[in-house]
């Protein structure tokens, strides 16, 4: 059942929500990982029953929250080898309105430590599982929110995105990630990595659930923005977000626009010049470094000593950065943002793979070389949103042989969230959603 559907169940039967998340709760694999801490909020299920929360559309669905948010209640640690200050327990906008709504929170999701990775490993936690493919990763830094969804405990998982890490768990875990535009959302209450390339984001079981959930967090209509596949304008990025990718995701996401196509979309090819120098900048490291060394060394200098090994080799690269070399990666992005506010629009929704790999196994990450290596090629295609500030979409479109999850991802310039999300329902209409893929 999607969430509009229960979503309309909750709010018609009564007691509806606190059997709801008694059986939510009832679905946790343990083994899996997903949380750090599982607490779920049966007070707030009974007051949804009682009609407290009633006309909200998010009433009575459990959420899972990435482990980087303040939750009034609940202690944060970001991943890393001991609680942070209680200072970071302070409740941003995004969990308010949670909280206004009515959804319950069921516990906090496992994270990258500082959230500064996109494969999903945490040398200080047990990694969660892959809950499509057990003995591989299951992408990050939202690591935990995959299974979470997949299990079944959570509704929907709150995580956070700088470089990709709600769309990269999104595809090498089967699920759908949604990141929006770069200053849509409040980033207050959530440990920051980069403040330059933050922002929350949402990962479902389906587009239609992440539409649902973005209209109802924003107070959008939730009916509304539903669009035909055909004329849909599909625009295939060059050759950058191809290179290097494994044979079986090249194939899968042309097969999957060949689909589309054969539905009615148009699928051209897109030379947009800016993804180009976006990729340039990842290569060179952009800014994320040097900005989470500037928040450990100022707000939590004894955690900057206790960084896992994998973390601590970039974090350090990051004090490094000189200023004036800081800076000029800071106005790059901010004149390559510009450029593409400028473009002109026709209404393309720009479309490439997620990631250019499946989920690797958990030994093929276990050297740094190879984890180093493996992680970048992770992270870029999905950092070019981050750096032009744009909103993404990752879907399920198919699996490799060895059943591994391949992600498609769809991206359209800052501002047009609404409309991507609608574009995606019409594409998974074709495409099929999740629990119809695998």
């Amino acid at each position: 059942m999607g969430l509009r559907a229960l979503a309309s169940a909750l709010a018609t039967t009564p007691g509806s929500a606190s059997r709801l998340l008694k059986e939510r709760a009832e679905r946790r694999r343990e083994a899996w990982g997903a949380y750090r801490v599982f607490e779920p909020e049966r007070a707030v299920a009974r007051r949804v029953d009682q009609g407290a929360f009633r006309g909200q559309p998010l009433a009575g669905l459990p959420v899972s929250v990435k482990d980087l948010f303040g939750v009034s209640g609940f202690d944060v640690w970001a991943g890393s080898k001991r609680e942070l200050p209680a200072r970071f327990e302070a409740e941003g906008p995004l969990i308010s309105a949670l909280r206004r709504q009515g959804a319950p929170i069921m516990g906090k999701t496992h994270t990258v430590e500082f959230a500064f990775g996109g494969i999903g490993t945490n040398g200080h936690w047990n990694t969660p599982e892959n809950p499509r493919v057990p003995g591989h990763v299951p992408g990050g830094s939202s690591s935990g929110a995959p299974a979470s969804l997949v299990e079944g405990s959570a509704a929907f998982a709150l995580g956070s995105d700088t470089a990709g890490s709600v769309r990269i768990p999104a595809s090498f875990s089967g699920v759908v990630g949604f990141k929006p535009s770069n200053g849509r959302w409040s980033r207050a209450g959530m440990v920051p990595l980069s403040p330059t390339l933050d922002t929350a984001g949402l990962l479902t079981l389906s587009v239609d659930d992440a539409d649902f959930v973005v209209r109802g967090l924003e107070g959008a209509p939730i009916r509304g923005g539903d669009r035909s596949i055909a004329g849909l304008r599909l625009g295939r990025l060059s050759r950058h977000v191809w290179e290097d990718a494994d044979p079986a995701v090249v194939d899968s996401v042309d097969a999957a626009l060949a689909r589309l196509a054969s539905a009615g979309a148009k699928v051209v090819d897109a030379k947009v010049p800016e993804t180009g120098a976006a990729l340039g900048l990842f290569r060179k490291g952009s800014v994320t470094a040097a900005e989470c060394h500037a928040f450990l060394a100022t707000e939590l200098p004894r955690w900057l000593f206790e960084l896992e090994p994998k973390v601590r080799s970039r974090v350090l690269a990051g004090a490094q950065l000189s200023a004036v070399e800081y800076l000029r990666r800071r106005g790059r992005i901010e004149r390559l943002r510009k450029r593409v506010r400028e473009r002109a629009l026709d209404g393309t929704i720009w479309v490439a793979p997620t990631t250019a790999q499946t989920a690797p196994r958990r030994e093929d990450v276990e050297s740094p070389e190879d984890y180093g290596r493996l992680n970048l090629l992770a992270l870029r295609n999905t950092s070019i949103a981050n750096t032009l500030g744009w909103c993404a979409l990752s879907l399920p479109c198919g699996a490799d042989g060895e059943g591994r999850p391949i992600g498609l991802m769809m991206m359209a310039p800052a501002g047009r969230d609404l409309e991507l999300l609608a574009a995606g329902r019409a594409v998974e209409r074709v495409l099929g959603a999740a629990d119809q893929v695998f």
